[in-house]
């Protein structure tokens, strides 16, 4: 189930597999002791991901099943001229900080560019 499901964390896993905690955690131990999978920090919670796979693109995955990171990639996706932060702030119903972090995350993943124009910054996907 990780194999196939890289980067989720503990509940995620046990919603996924439905078997007891005290069960799902003693095969992610033994999976990590053994080498076939891996496990690192990421926004507070322990991932975990095939040992064969770049922890970058297990953290790009991780983000694009984050609801917010896909509401701003959706609302980006569906602007032809790109848009503010103020803007994607206000469609996705979110926080500016909240936006603010996840913009940052998006751009660090490249998967979204920024161009400043006049006085104000645009965001937009990057092809």
């Amino acid at each position: 189930y990780i194999i196939e499901n890289p980067g989720l964390y503990f509940n995620r896993i046990l919603k996924g597999v439905q078997f007891a905690a005290h069960v799902v955690s003693w095969h992610i131990n033994i999976l990590t002791r053994f080498g076939f999978i891996k496990q690192e920090s990421l926004e507070s919670h322990e991932i975990h991901f095939d040992a064969k796979l770049d922890f970058d693109s297990v953290k790009a995955d991780f983000y694009l099943s984050n609801d917010k990171c896909q509401k701003i990639l959706y609302y980006l996706q569906s602007s032809d001229g790109g848009l503010t932060k103020t803007q994607l702030s206000t469609a996705a119903k979110m926080h500016p900080n909240t936006t603010t972090k996840y913009l940052a995350i998006l751009e660090d993943l490249k998967l979204l560019v920024k161009e400043k124009k006049a006085n104000k910054t645009l965001y937009f996907t990057n092809d």
